[in-house]
């Protein structure tokens, strides 16, 4: 009866040290599949960014080093005007923003991307929120009135302009959002009931 207990004792033994010992091969393989693999697959994504310029709000333009098919996967990225960026833009250009700790990549929306959200809300009537990263205003519009020691008057002439060749973007502001902090006295009264008048 001894005889027996042992011999099913050293059976049991054999068999969970070969059970155990294939699920342990059996996860090292799908760990290298889905893990090792995924990370070469994944590596033609692996870029850094040196920044050009340094827009308000945290808001970075970079150019991008690195990650060769990224926009094959993402699709091409739609270019970004001079007024927002100061510069001409590349296709290796990049806009990162810090909202608050999180890194991401700003990108315009493509044609079929606005015809999807269009007809979304015309399904459910609901508003989508959106984040605004506040780099410009309406006392400064774009990136030429970003200069620190800008003249009023030269201020005064970008606002008009923008205000000229971008009206529906003028519309979008509330009357109650048209500060102006940095004019001080007549000019700032003058410029707020022209814009009051005009909007």
């Amino acid at each position: 009866c001894i005889g027996i207990v042992l011999q099913t004792n050293s059976l049991t033994h054999y068999i969970s040290v070969v059970v155990f010992s294939t699920l342990s091969i059996l996860v090292l393989i799908i760990d290298f599949i889905f893990g090792d693999l995924f990370l070469i697959w994944a590596y033609r994504f692996q870029c850094s960014y040196k920044v050009l310029d340094q827009l308000p709000e945290r808001v970075f333009l970079c150019s991008r080093q690195g990650a060769a098919h990224l926009d094959d996967v993402l699709g091409q990225r739609l270019g970004i005007t001079t007024e927002v960026i100061g510069c001409a833009w590349d296709s290796r250009s990049s806009l990162i923003a810090d909202l608050g700790g999180l890194i991401c990549e700003l990108r315009r929306p493509r044609l079929p991307e606005l015809y999807a959200l269009l007809q979304e809300f015309q399904e459910n009537q609901e508003d989508y929120g959106f984040l605004s990263v506040k780099c410009f205003s309406t006392d400064r519009p774009n990136f030429d009135s970003l200069e620190q020691d800008i003249p009023i008057r030269d201020l005064n002439r970008i606002i008009e302009n923008h205000r000229r060749n971008h009206p529906w973007t003028w519309k979008m502001v509330s009357k109650r959002d048209m500060k102006f902090p940095e004019k001080k006295g007549v000019e700032m009264l003058e410029m707020k009931k022209q814009l009051m008048k005009d909007g």
